[in-house]
């Protein structure tokens, strides 16, 4: 007898039995309500009948009443309990596994997405460094064209002197005339008024001429002045 309990009590806990016994409440809920909360008297009253046989022939099971309703009744619990136990369990597991291949899909894409990044930086800074390369080679290489040729930046700094500076035209001629009037000799010019000081200071500081003398006070042109004085001379010319 006791063994008999005691696998009466292992089956009724058991997964399926569990699972059968919630569908059937659900599907027999108005019987359940019926059984436990109407009172007899107020069933005998409105129906004439006791409540056991009340319940069993008139309370319908879904929709059905009599011996229909109860093999559908029982019945259908058994299937979704089934469903339940043997069917949901690989459904859920499907679904899991959808779900974690779904969020592997999104870190590979993260990957992948990153590695482009990184490779796109690559080759920007490769292409940084090949500008780099190229502008220090054209730099060299400029600087070694001017050391052996400086009137080729004394022609970009001629321009950049005629175009920037105030009054760049009067400098020259003012310097024209020190050099070849007045043989560089400012105690005369500036007497004279005819070569400012300022026009001297602008020549001296853009290394158009040198100071000579014990007071400076002898100008004399750099190869930069009688270039600059050459090309001053052709624009006066056309």
């Amino acid at each position: 007898m006791e063994a008999l309990l005691e696998y009466i009590k292992q089956r009724s806990v058991s997964t399926y039995v569990v699972s059968y016994s919630v569908f059937w409440s659900m599907i027999h809920w108005e019987k359940i309500y019926t059984t436990l909360f109407v009172s007899q008297d107020l069933i005998m009253q409105e129906t004439g009948l006791l409540k056991s046989i009340y319940v069993k022939n008139c309370v319908p099971t879904l929709g059905l009443v009599g011996i229909c309703g109860v093999i559908v009744g029982a019945v259908v619990p058994a299937i979704l309990a089934f469903c339940y136990v043997f069917f949901l369990p690989y459904f859920l597991d499907w679904i899991y596994k959808r779900e974690i291949k779904h969020r592997i899909n999104r870190e590979v894409v993260k990957i992948e997405e990153s590695v482009r990044i990184d490779e796109a930086e690559e080759k920007r800074a490769e292409a940084r460094a090949k500008k780099s390369s190229a502008e220090l080679k054209l730099s060299k290489t400029r600087a070694e064209m001017v050391k052996n040729d400086p009137e080729i930046l004394w022609s970009e700094e001629y321009n950049d002197f005629m175009a920037e500076q105030s009054g760049a035209k009067n400098v020259l001629d003012q310097l024209q005339q020190l050099i070849f009037t007045y043989d560089g000799d400012l105690t005369r010019v500036h007497n004279s008024r005819i070569v400012s000081k300022d026009g001297a200071a602008v020549c001296y500081i853009n290394g158009l001429i040198e100071y000579r003398g014990i007071m400076n006070e002898v100008a004399s042109l750099t190869e930069k002045g009688r270039y600059f004085l050459k090309m001053h001379a052709r624009k006066i010319k056309k």
